[in-house]
C-alpha cells in the first residue's frame, strides 16, 4: 500500500506541475472571430441652400443731417428657397468713402424682421451697423431663415453729430451683401 500512495502522490504532483507549467509558460488564451457582410452602395445627399433678395415696398428717403434721426432708405424681401435653414451674414462696401465725404461719414444700419413693414427707425437689437470708422458690427445672435421662409430686410442711414461739412447735398451708394450658411438640422 505504501507504494500505491507514493505513486498516487507522484502522479498528482506531476499533474499539478504540468498545470503550473502551462499557466506560467502560456500568457493567456487567444480566440479569434471574424465575420464579413456585403453592403449595398449608399448615397449621401447634402441640403441645397438658395438665398434670394427681391425688391420690397418702395421707399422715398427723407434725407439725413448730422446728429439727426436715422432714415429708412430701402426695404427688401429675403427668401430662403433652399432645402436647409440658413444663418445670415453680411458685408458692406462703399467705393470712394473718405472722412471728408458722405460715404466716409454715413452710418448704414440694417436688420431682418418677420413683419412686412419696416419701422421708421432701427430696432434696439438684432441690428447690423456699418460705418467707415467702425467697420461692420453684427448682431449678437445672427438671424436665421428656415427653409422656405421669407423675412423683410430693412435698411436705414444716419449721420453722426461729428459728420464732416462735405456731406451736404451729397450721395453715396453702399453695397450690402447678404450671405447664408447652412444651420444644423
Amino acid at each position: 500500500m505504501r507504494g500505491s500512495t507514493t505513486t498516487a502522490v507522484s502522479a498528482a504532483s506531476l499533474v499539478l506541475g504540468a498545470v503550473v507549467l502551462a499557466v506560467v509558460v502560456a500568457p493567456g488564451t487567444y480566440g479569434s472571430f471574424s465575420s464579413a457582410t456585403s453592403v449595398s452602395p449608399a448615397t449621401v445627399t447634402t441640403g441645397t441652400p438658395s438665398l434670394a433678395i427681391t425688391a420690397g415696398t418702395p421707399v422715398t428717403p427723407a434725407g439725413v443731417y448730422p446728429g439727426g434721426p436715422a432714415d429708412l432708405i430701402a426695404v427688401r424681401t429675403v427668401t430662403n428657397g433652399g432645402a436647409v435653414g440658413l444663418r445670415l451674414g453680411a458685408a458692406v462696401a462703399l467705393a470712394g468713402a473718405s472722412s471728408s465725404n458722405l460715404g466716409g461719414n454715413v452710418v448704414v444700419s440694417f436688420a431682418t424682421q418677420t413683419s412686412a413693414t419696416c419701422a421708421a427707425t432701427p430696432p434696439a437689437s438684432g441690428l447690423w451697423t456699418w460705418s467707415l470708422a467702425g467697420g461692420l458690427t453684427s448682431p449678437t445672435t445672427a438671424p436665421t431663415l428656415a427653409s422656405g421662409a421669407s423675412a423683410t430686410l430693412c435698411v436705414w442711414q444716419s449721420l453722426p453729430v461729428t459728420a464732416a461739412n462735405g456731406t451736404f447735398a451729397a450721395s453715396a451708394s453702399p453695397t450690402l451683401t447678404l450671405t447664408g450658411s447652412q444651420t444644423s438640422p
